[in-house]
């Protein structure tokens, strides 16, 4: 009976020592919160257990704060089980009555070689002349850019704007070198009629910005500041449509292809239409661009997508919220406390809580084969966005990141030393100091978790 109590008294004591570190974890989050940053700005944590959903931490969990691109997670999520892990994106041409459509599926990674091997299939095919040429942009409506999104971004290379005709990144790279004379020369392959005003001049390093004035003519953009030597800029495309007529066109005549009404007007594949040519990309290739990179304009696609399958009706921002607020729901992370107005996390319209955060990777994390996937695809310590972040936890911890100006955040996994699987979300905002300094934060935070 002795040793029975013996054996009681011990496992208490390891249950109250193990309490203790715990503890002492909790108060170091406690201590770290307790700074200036938190004096100047807002700081949300939530840190919940993955199996049963106990809160092990919580810092103004409720409050409403923006994402940033932390809510591709979650978007993402979305659209993976909406379409399945087996959907592609698809662009074909069909013909009917000598006239030819090109039906597009606003593939993310549709270049001018895969458009190369569409009119090619043409020519095999003795297909030389079209009355008309039609596009069935059905697929997504006319709105290119994130709703709430900066209208200062709009030079911004990381956030193109997105459409059905969706090609080459919907950007256009610009190389930089020196002419005779010693002055900054610029080549633009692409060939596409778009005017550069060259205000560069050569420093001691890269230190340059991209200006365009739509106002005025937003085919004419503006590089302005100090290179450092032969460089690439990245130009967002103004009309996309515009770019893709421009490359159909060229190939076209490359391939000895007549048009004779060459119009480009917008209209559905008719019933009784031949399919003749067809590429596809599996979308599973832009899981870790958006997970691990943080691909604005790939996000915003897939989860567009998945609101044009979903409804079977062309996607408008409208449908991608009612396919983010009913996939949610589902999941018993009800959204009516919440608010979302793009896929990407850019438009400063988001408001979401930490709180709903760690709800939702919950369901993820119940979910198994979708936490695998997400889990095989989100960046981990070394990879991405956590390239130069938290490396003696790789293997254990997997994230998403976010970053707006004076906007943070970081949501995911983490296993700790134990081998117990924690959901975190943390949300920071308001701040002006170094952003740098805010990631290190975040980042001593979750190391207090890990121990």
């Amino acid at each position: 009976m002795k040793s029975f109590y013996r054996l009681i008294l011990g496992l208490v004591l390891v249950c109250f020592l193990v309490n203790v570190c715990e503890a002492k974890q909790l108060t170091k989050i406690d201590r770290l919160i307790k700074s200036d940053l938190d004096k100047t700005s807002t700081i949300a944590i939530s840190v919940k257990d993955a199996q049963t959903g106990v809160v092990e931490y919580e810092y103004n969990s409720k409050k409403l704060l923006h994402t940033a691109s932390t809510l591709k997670l979650f978007t993402t999520a979305a659209a993976i089980e909406t379409l399945g892990e087996d959907y592609e994106f698809k662009t074909a041409l069909y013909t009917k009555s000598n006239d030819l459509y090109i039906k597009l599926g606003a593939d993310p990674r549709l270049t001018k070689d895969g458009l190369k091997s569409l009119v090619k299939e043409l020519r095999t095919q003795n297909l030389k002349s079209f009355n008309n040429v039609y596009f069935d942009d059905s697929i997504f409506d006319r709105q290119e850019w994130g709703t709430g999104w900066m209208w200062d971004n709009d030079t911004n290379a990381y956030m193109p704007k997105f459409s059905a005709y969706n090609l080459d990144g919907n950007t256009i790279t610009v190389s930089t070198g020196e002419s005779s004379n010693g002055d900054v020369k610029l080549n633009n392959p692409s060939k596409y009629p778009m005017s550069v005003v060259n205000l560069l001049s050569f420093g001691k390093e890269n230190n340059f910005k991209v200006n365009r004035y739509d106002w005025i003519n937003p085919e004419v953009v503006e590089l302005e500041g100090t290179i450092k030597g032969k460089t690439s800029v990245k130009i967002p495309i103004s009309s996309m449509r515009r770019y893709f007529i421009f490359v159909m066109n060229d190939l076209f005549s490359s391939y000895n292809i007549k048009i004779n009404h060459a119009s480009y007007a917008s209209k559905l594949v008719p019933t009784g239409a031949k399919k003749v040519a067809e590429i596809s990309t599996p979308s599973s290739v832009v899981y870790p661009s958006i997970l691990q990179n943080s691909d604005n304009k790939d996000a915003e696609t897939l989860f567009k997508i998945a609101a044009y399958d979903r409804y079977n009706s062309t996607a408008t921002s409208e449908l991608e919220v009612r396919l983010f607020n009913e996939y949610w729901s589902s999941k018993k992370a009800p959204t009516n406390g919440i608010c979302i107005a793009d896929a990407s996390g850019a438009s400063r319209n988001n408001l979401v809580s930490v709180d709903w955060m760690t709800d939702a990777l919950i369901g993820i994390y119940n979910n198994s084969s979708l936490y695998q996937t997400l889990k095989s695809n989100m960046a981990q310590p070394g990879d991405g966005t956590l390239s130069n972040r938290l490396f003696d936890m790789r293997g254990n911890a997997w994230f998403k990141t976010g970053s707006l100006a004076g906007v943070s955040g970081i949501t995911g996994f983490i296993t700790d030393k134990k081998g117990k699987t924690y959901v975190v979300a943390i949300l920071i905002q308001n701040f002006i100091t170094d952003p740098g300094k805010v990631k290190s934060f975040e980042d001593e935070i979750i190391k207090a978790i890990y121990e």
